[in-house]
């Protein structure tokens, strides 16, 4: 990975290629909205980087300038540099850069595998976009150009793509000659929300749209002839065409979390969650929500685990687990010999970290690109303000170590000791959570943000300034989140509700789960 211009540890670049084992195919998810589908006017996306026990943070490169024949460092190799780069936000994945350029990661299957004679990977691509690029048009065409130049070897990716006006997702593998790359991508109608979850979902593409909708590699055609497709005269699928085998280990491990958000934000489509194969499904590529969502929105269905719904987590194995814990934990063993397959929700105890990011143009770029992010499950974390204006990251977010908890500092550990916490009773402990989270996010964060904006943008304000009370606002916030989990333990250890104000002082057993198991056998 290139760690040139990077003032950060190196647990922000633990990226893994999630291929292999059955837990680890099933990784990132990812949201979209258009800027008139949310009730501001902000181009919206999300992202959680679901890996297996891993760690990483929040990490600020800087802007530069250097000559245009130097090198730039590649994951193999080198390319030339340009004349001048953008700041941005990375935790391994790129996230967002100083001109609300945001993005969102999620690996899929493609028919076709790298070579050792390609030199980019998707984390080189992400860097690149926020590198080089003021809108998203310019960062698909910056991806675009130098995949196809240079020769991509990753696995089949997509980003959600956003700037202030306008939200793209894009779709690349790489090519058969092993020596370039195929990438597609679509913008989305404003109105509208999408998810990518481990699968292409671009289908049909106009090739007569003359870029304003759509935007693909000069050799798409070419490759879609060699795969069957019979030419203009036919619909080019590039899903159909160009996916590997989706879900081929666990059926139903990305389009139950493609259902379960139009489920939740368009209940009026009555969309079916089951189906024989995930392409037959004809999953729409987005569609238009019921009513108009936010941040908390996309917050909220980062948290997702089915709840309400026939697959919810929660209460499924209620008569085996007593408190309703929505965690499936790996599980290598085989059950009559077949692999076992949880439902695979969007929350996830695996993600490295979750963030939702808002690009918004009524205001100056410095604080119109807006990170609300958490290392660790978005489930138990506190999903924290970054604005892209800032020039450097509280190390509560940017130094995390799987060998060191730094009580009290570490946002990682905060949050993954919360998670595992709650598990001793979720039923109950989680709704402590999701007051604790709405009452930081939704209250003190959104207090502090607002007044932020207002005062940067009448100039009474310095981004330095603001970038202080933001690293405050976060360090503080991550100590409370420490507290938080003692207060938890305080009120509910030894199976006690010691004013935990969820019910009587004996909580006992829920009577499903006694009705199950006692007498013992």
């Amino acid at each position: 990975l290139n760690l040139m211009k990077h003032a950060c540890t190196h647990a922000c670049f633990l990226i893994l290629i999630l291929v292999g084992a059955p837990w680890q195919i099933r990784a990132c998810s990812t949201l979209l909205a258009g800027r008139d589908a949310t009730t501001t006017g902000a181009t919206m996306l999300s992202h959680s980087n679901d890996g297996d026990g891993d760690v990483a943070g929040n990490c600020h490169v800087v802007a530069a300038s250097s000559s245009p024949t130097s090198p730039r460092p590649v994951s193999r190799g080198t390319i030339p540099q340009v004349a001048s780069t953008y700041q941005y936000f990375t935790e391994g994945y790129a996230i967002a850069n100083e001109k609300q350029v945001a993005l969102g990661e999620s690996t899929c299957t493609a028919v076709y595998g790298g070579t050792s004679d390609q030199q980019l990977n998707i984390v080189d691509l992400g860097q690149l976009c926020l590198e080089r690029s003021e809108t998203a048009r310019e960062c698909i065409d910056v991806m675009g150009d130098l995949a196809t130049t240079f020769g991509y070897y990753d696995a089949g990716e997509s980003l959600m793509v956003i700037d202030p006006l306008e939200a793209w997702i894009f779709h690349v593998l790489p090519d058969s000659t092993g020596s370039s790359a195929i990438y597609v991508a679509q913008q989305i109608p404003p109105t509208n929300i999408a998810s990518v979850m481990n699968a292409f979902v671009i289908r049909a593409v106009d090739l007569n749209d003359g870029g304003a909708n759509f935007m693909y590699s000069s050799n798409l055609e070419e490759e879609a002839t060699l795969l069957g497709w019979e030419g203009r005269e036919a619909e080019l699928d590039f899903s159909l065409l160009f996916s590997g085998e989706n879900e081929a280990t666990c059926k139903y491990s990305s389009g139950r979390r493609m259902w379960t958000v139009m489920n939740t934000f368009a209940p009026s489509l009555s969309i079916s969650p089951n189906y024989s194969t995930l392409l037959s499904a004809n999953y729409p590529t987005s569609f238009t929500p019921d009513f108009k969502v936010n941040s908390t929105s996309f917050r909220s269905m980062m948290r997702d685990t089915f709840e309400g719904t026939e697959f919810s987590l929660s209460g499924s194995l209620e008569p085996y687990a007593p408190f309703s814990s929505a965690s499936r934990w790996v599980t290598p063993q085989t059950v009559s010999n077949d692999t076992v397959c949880w439902e695979r929700s969007i929350s996830t105890y695996r993600s490295i970290v979750s963030f939702v990011a808002e690009a918004r143009g009524w205001l100056p770029d410095p604080v119109g690109g807006l990170i609300h992010f958490t290392p660790h499950s978005a489930r138990a974390g506190l999903m924290l303000p970054l604005m892209v204006g800032m020039k450097s990251v509280t190390p509560s977010l940017s130094e995390n170590s799987l060998g060191t908890m730094n009580r009290g500092s570490s946002s990682f550990w905060g949050a993954r000791v919360l998670y595992n916490l709650v598990e001793l009773k979720s039923a109950y402990m989680i709704e402590d959570v999701r007051d604790f989270q709405r009452q930081v996010e939704d209250g003190f964060a959104v207090n502090l943000t607002q007044y932020i904006e207002l005062e940067y943008s009448s100039g009474t304000l310095a981004m330095s300034e603001a970038q202080v009370m933001l690293n405050d606002f976060v360090e503080g916030q991550v100590q409370k989140l420490w507290d938080f989990g003692d207060t938890l333990l305080m009120n509910y250890a030894d199976g006690y509700c010691s004013g935990c104000g969820r019910g009587p002082r004996h909580l006992g057993y829920p009577q499903v789960w006694l009705d199950a198991a006692y007498p013992p056998q």
